[in-house]
């Protein structure tokens, strides 16, 4: 799918409109609102799974910035040990 990266979004609305034209042309409107419907079925499904895959992305990321910011709190915490001990040792 990487294919509609690529297409610009006017390009992308007027393939939609041809396409959408063309396979409406010799169908009853009942025969086009049950196509029409089941595209639309379709369309939410995906919208479903990429919405869930944004989330759970989302999820990682904030679960590896956490892991950031408590190794940087580590991080700082034995410095500051170190800056403590070398206080210690100076008169």
């Amino acid at each position: 799918m990487s294919e509609f990266k690529d297409i610009g979004a006017n390009e992308l609305g007027l393939i939609s409109a041809v396409l959408g034209t063309v396979i409406a042309h010799d169908k009853t409107p009942d025969e086009q609102n049950v196509l029409g419907n089941f595209i639309v079925g379709i369309g939410c499904i995906i919208l479903v799974i990429a919405s869930q895959g944004e989330y759970l992305s989302s999820l990682q990321e904030k679960k590896n910035e956490n892991k950031d910011s408590l190794e940087i709190k580590k991080q700082i915490q034995e410095m500051q040990k170190q800056i403590d001990a070398i206080k210690s040792e100076t008169p």
